[in-house]
């Protein structure tokens, strides 16, 4: 892991997960992580611990994928 980084969601945004989209609503909160490859996407897609990409800590991926209705 990197560094956490907390961003403001101002405006309703999409997080690409390997389970499919899910979406951020403007006001909530974001806390993520850069992976292994030490950039920031901008937590634009969500990858498991240890691979390349950004990981979400919160919201709980989980969560979202479930509010949107994704079967996990």
């Amino acid at each position: 892991f990197g560094p956490f980084i907390y961003r403001y969601v101002a405006t309703r945004r999409a997080l690409d997960t390997s389970l499919g989209r899910v979406w951020l609503e403007p006001g909530s909160a974001l806390l993520y992580s850069v992976g292994q490859d030490h950039e920031d996407g901008l937590a634009g897609e969500h990858v498991p611990i240890g691979a390349t990409g950004d990981v979400v800590i919160w919201p709980p991926v989980k969560t979202l994928l479930r509010k949107e209705g994704h079967s996990s």
